[in-house]
This record gives structure tokens, sequence and C-alpha cells, in this order.
């Protein structure tokens, strides 16, 4: 009896128009082997036939209408073929349908006796649909011997047989994927290049996760998608770091959502603190669903019991550290900002500190900030500041006063009005609102105070200021600019998204580092890349713009980008600034880059990185990160993994590398470029070729001129 099997049509709808060539040959290939025999899905084959461009999936679609159409399931009179006398030359004279349903129908058990054949059978086999499916009911017993000549077949012109082929292999003989990687991994097809990077996982797990992570940040939506649900077939362990750096990149939230399943079948303690990092570095939409699968996550987590009876501390320890790692942020910020400020002007933070620092791990933080690598101008002035709120010395301002008092307040308490937010009521709230719009529309105030008093407006959603903030914005205070950026950005971001371009080329440090932080939030790949630029030339300033800047990102995926510029810096001041986002983001894996950043440094500073790298383990300690009696043993693994990296700079790339790959791209793209533009040459008019090539040599000719010079 045939058994029927439930379909959504939908999804067969949805896959069969999939923009990626090998979604749309898989749905086709379950549709012929399952046998759906429905009106609904022929009418859908019927139309999609129509609007098909690739070849092998018209024909694909061709043979399931002639099977269907036939209505074969029902109708046919099937010819017997018996195993315990089979013979390979009537087999190949039945019918593409019947040898596609004897692949269907035939056991695991009864493919054993015949699997001996399967070699022969599939260099007699013309239909490539039938030749997959021959190579699916063998895949587990294909003859080892012949697993050479199977390889061969990976450079078919069939999707279908490649990729029955690569899962075959994949399985049983990943080794001889080796020589045929490089074709594969410069497929334009997303699941044949995804399935080649699951082959390469079995043969160099670290290269296979470059590629992988390369495709997740690179290809269009679909392919992005194709590439998640690879992500399922690799150990969650091994694909961790590659996803979470996903994660830190992607903005489209049904992506997010998807790969964040990948955490609720993964209990991970570690996941929640990450996602919750990369969550506060979002933009608002982004960040609400980071926070719902924090939570997914913590359910699996408690779910699992891999936390025993201690999962009710384990989550005051989650809540904690977001504290912490929030007062930690505004303590790098604000050290950030003073190092880009005039210190005369430093006397307008104070007022701001000293209410921060009425939060318990802000003051901690802020006393933590005293041993890091920072300006020692900085440093002496927030230890005033903390011995000042230590002895007590500082009058705090009551939030409860009256609206009408705070005009005969003094500058200091009227800052601290506006930047203080603990325990504030509604009526307090709309009160300093009320205040705040007095202050920006009343010009015995300065621009400090105006700025603050437009902050507090846009923290309040106020959103009736968009055209004094716009004007604020092209104005030549950066004071009053970073004001409306951070106003608009919580009010109005359809006004300010498309000036962003312009201000993070503008002349002050402040509101291109702010711009690059608020452009991080809605594309971070091209903020980060600007950033790169920045880091990448030799101006001063653009450096100095460049680093201030990282500190507005999740620090994994900064961290190689600061390594590298830090072991080439000669400025100490640069090296210090470099060192100081390491020490505002104690993490396991930093320090291992400090043990490498270590050993490429000589003198002071080697003396000076293995002192950061003592304070971050005493830290890590303290938060119980890591425990004091595993340091020992990691170290000892410090050794060997440098060692290990060390002596492969010395070994030649492999073929199937990213890095060879990019660059074999790259030559291509160029030469071919060329022969472009000699074939134009070619086919223009022969005085016209001569001014071009004669404009070309001037040009050379100036350009050598001018690095002679």
């Amino acid at each position: 009896m045939e058994k029927k099997n439930s379909f959504d049509l939908q999804k067969i709808k949805d896959e069969i128009s999939s923009p990626v060539l090998s979604v749309r040959l898989k749905t086709l290939e379950q549709l012929l082997s399952e046998f759906h025999d429905n009106d609904q899905i022929m009418e859908l084959l019927k139309e999609r036939y129509k609007l098909e461009s690739d070849y092998e999936c018209k024909k694909l679609i061709m043979h399931a209408i002639e099977i269907f159409g036939q209505s074969i399931i029902k109708k046919a009179e099937k010819r017997a073929v018996r195993l315990d006398n089979f013979k390979k030359e009537e087999f190949v004279l039945l019918s593409d349908y019947e040898r596609l349903l004897f692949f269907r129908e035939i056991s695991g058990k009864d493919a054993g006796k015949i699997a001996h054949l399967a070699p022969e059978l599939l260099a007699a086999e013309k239909n490539p649909f039938v030749a997959a499916a021959l190579i699916k009911t063998f895949s587990r017993l294909w003859p080892h011997e012949n697993l050479k000549d199977l390889a061969s077949n990976l450079l078919s012109s069939s999707s279908s047989v490649q990729m029955a082929i690569l899962d075959l292999l994949i399985n049983i003989s990943p080794q001889s994927l080796t020589r045929y990687l490089p074709k594969l991994l410069t497929s334009g097809d997303p699941r044949l290049h995804l399935f080649a990077i699951r082959g390469m996982a079995k043969i160099d797990l670290p290269e296979a996760l470059l590629h992988l992570e390369e495709f997740l940040f690179s290809q269009e939506k679909s392919g992005r998608e194709v590439a998640i649900l690879d992500l399922f077939h690799f150990p969650f362990i091994e694909i961790k770091p590659v996803l979470l750096k996903y994660f830190a990149f992607e903005s489209d939230l049904k992506l997010l959502e998807m790969a964040g399943s990948l955490f609720e079948i993964n209990p991970d303690p570690e996941v929640p603190f990450k996602l919750w990092e990369i969550a506060e570095d979002s933009f608002l939409e982004k960040a609400q669903t980071l926070k719902t699968i924090v939570q997914s996550a913590c359910k699996v987590i408690k779910d699992s019991g891999i936390l025993a009876d201690n999962y009710d501390s384990y989550m005051l320890k989650l809540k904690e550290w977001v504290q912490r790692h929030k007062a930690q942020r505004f303590v790098q910020d604000t050290i950030i900002k003073l190092k880009a400020t005039s210190s005369s002007e430093w006397d307008d933070f104070t007022s701001r500190i000293h209410a921060a620092m009425k939060i318990k791990f802000c003051f901690e933080a802020f006393k933590m900030a005293i041993n890091w690598t920072i300006d020692p101008a900085i440093k002496e002035y927030l230890q005033k500041l903390i011995q000042e709120v230590e002895v007590q010395s500082i009058k705090i301002q009551d939030d409860r006063k009256p609206a009408q008092d705070y005009f005969t307040l003094s500058k200091s308490e009227r800052v601290r009005y506006f930047t203080e937010n603990t325990d504030e009521s509604e009526e307090i709230r709309q009160s300093k609102l009320k205040i705040a719009l007095e202050v920006i529309n009343n010009d015995k105030f300065d621009f400090g105070e105006k700025a603050l008093a437009l902050r507090r407006c846009g923290k309040a959603k106020y959103s009736g200021l968009g055209a004094i903030a716009n004007k604020w914005l092209n104005c030549s205070n950066d004071e009053l600019q970073t004001a409306a950026m951070d106003y608009l950005v919580e009010t109005d971001n359809e006004r300010l998204y498309p000036q962003l371009e312009k201000l993070i080329k503008n002349s002050s440090i402040k509101v291109q580092i702010e711009a690059i932080k608020i452009l991080q939030k809605s594309d971070p790949k091209y903020s980060l890349s600007h950033v790169k630029l920045l880091l990448g030339k030799k101006n001063q300033t653009s450096q100095e713009v460049g680093l201030a800047a990282l500190g507005n990102y999740n620090f994994p995926l900064v961290r190689d980008i600061l390594f590298d510029f830090l072991t080439d810096q000669i400025s100490d001041s640069f090296f210090d600034s470099g060192l100081f986002l390491f020490q505002t983001n104690p993490d396991r894996e930093n320090l291992y880059y400090l043990y490498r950043l270590e050993k490429k440094t000589s003198n002071k500073r080697t003396n000076q990185v293995n002192n950061v790298r003592k304070q971050m383990i005493s830290n890590l300690i303290s938060l119980d990160i890591i425990k004091q009696n595993a340091i020992a043993k990691l170290e000892s693994e410090w050794q060997l993994r440098f060692e290990k990296e060390h002596a492969s700079l010395n070994d030649s790339p492999k073929p199937y590398s990213l890095k060879v790959l990019k660059t074999s791209e790259l030559n291509v793209t160029s030469r071919n470029n060329l022969f472009s533009f000699f074939r134009i040459l070619s086919g223009t008019d022969p005085q016209k070729m001569w001014i071009i090539i004669g404009v070309l040599l001037l040009v050379l000719s100036l350009f050598i001129f001018g690095r002679l010079n």
C-alpha cells in the first residue's frame, strides 16, 4: 500500500520559487522522491515552469509534471525488480520513473545486497535525477575502492549529483574532497558552497570556520538564511564564536530569530552574557529581539539542569553583570570624551560624573579606572572626584525640589539636575522636561546646559524639537552637535541618518566618534569598515578617532583589529589607548591576546602589557569568570597555542584557504576588467584610441613624477 505524504503547499511554493538554486533543486527532488500525486502541486509546477530560468530546474520540473500527470503512483503497472537475481542490463532498460521508484522503495538491508554494483549503475545512468537518487540510496554502502572515481563526478554539471556526492563523501571519506574544494568553494550556489564548507570542517575545521564566517557576513539574505541552517550541522562549541559575531553584525530580525534557535537547543551559561552585551550596542528593535532570545536561552539552561541547584544564583550573577557592564561602558565613554575635550572644559563633566558615582557599580568602575592606562591628567582629575565622593564633600541636589527652584541653583547643581536619574517619579520627569524646554529657548544659558537639556528631551522621547536639533546638528559647536545627534536618534532617525555620512567626516573628533557610534547601531558592518580605514591612515587625528570609535563596538568584533593596530604601533599614547580598551572589556579570550601582544613587544611595553594581563586575571577571578587554580593550565594552553600559530606562519596556505581563494578571485576580476578595457579599445576608432592611450601615458607620467618628488 502506498504511503500518503503530508505536505505544506505554501512552503513548497516558497521553496520552488527561492532565489537559491540548490533550495529549488532540493525541493523538486523531494517532490519526486515522495511522488505527491496532487492537482494543486501540479498547478504550482506548471506555473513555476514558465518562470524558471535554470536549465536543470526546468528539466526536473518537466520530469515531475510528466510523472504526476500520468498519476503513476495510482495507475502504472510497476515492473518488479528481483534482488536475488538483479541484472544491471535489465535494470537500465527500465523507465526513469521505474528506476526512481526502485531507489525510493529499496530498504537499507536490500540495498546492501547490490551495493557492489553501485559504481557500475552510476556509470550507466544518463538521467541526473535518477543518478542523485542512486547515490543517496547507497551513500553509506559505497565501495571504498571506488570513492576516488565517485569524487571525480563532483565537477558534474548537475547540482543534484554534486550535492548527493558531497553528502556521501562528507560522511564516509571527507579527505577525498580536498582537491575539489577550491572549485566547490567558488560555486555561485550557496547550498553547494556551504556543503563544501561542511566537508572541509572534517579536514580543516579552523579554515572551515573562516569560510563560514565570510559566508555569513557577505552574502545576500537568502544565502545567509541557508548558512544559518547549515550551522545546525556543526558542533555548537565550535561555531559559537562565529555565531555570536554574526549576531553583532546582523540587522534582519527574522534571521536573528532563526539563528537564535541554536541557543534554545544548546544550553550554554556564557551565551546570555554575550548576547546581552551585543544587545547594548544594537538599535532598539534588535536589542528587544536579542533580549527575548536571552530569556529563551536562560530557560533552556534552567530546564537542562546543567547548573544543578545554582540557577537562581546564576540569574543574580547575570543581573549584576549587566549593571557592572553598563557602568564600565559609561566610564569608558566618559574617559574617551574627556580625552577628546580640552582640560579647560572638564569642569562641565564634574557634576555628571558625581551624579553617576551615586550608583554603586559606576563608583567601583571609576575607582578601577585609576589603575587603567589612561592619560595622567585624566587620572588625576578622576582621583580628585573620587576623593570628594569618599569624604562626602559634594552636596547632592534633591531632585524633588519644586521646578521653579531650578533657576536659583548654581551651575554645577543645574547640571546635576539634568544628569541624575535615580528614583524619578513621572511628575518629576515631566517637570524636568518643562524646564529643559525653557533652557533650550533661553539665550542666557550656555551651550553646555542647552546640550544637556536637549539630551533630557531625547530621553523623554519628546519629539517637538526636530527643527532646533537639525539646526544645531549643522552648527559649529560640537557639544550642541552631539546633543542634537543624541536627541534625533531617540526621536527622529529619518532626519538624522541621511546626515551621518557627512558627520563622520566632521572636523570635530567628538562629532566623528558620536556619528560612528550611532551608525554602528544601524549598520555595524559599514561603520566598522570606516573605522578600519581611519586606523589605516597615517594621519594622527584619523587614528585617534578610529581608536576611540572601537570602544563603541562589541569588543570580540574589534579585538583582532585592535591587536593588529597595536603590534604595528609606534606612538606610546595610542598604545596606551589600545590597552585601555582591553582593560574596559574584561574577558577570558582577552588574556590570550594580551599574552600574544606581550610576545610581540619589547622592553617597557612588555612589562606594561604583562601588568595589564595580571590586572585582568585578578578582575576575572573576582567576577568568578575564571578560577585561581586554573591560571597555570591556561598559561600552558596559551604557550602551545602561540607556538602552533607561529609555526603555521611558515606553512604555505592550502589551495582551499580563504586567503588563496580571495586573492584568486581578485586577480580574475582585475584580469577580466583589463580584458574588457582592451576589448573596448579594440572597437574604438583608431584616432580616438591613440588619444585615449596618450591621456593614459600622461596621467602615468604625472603620477611617477609626483611619487619621485
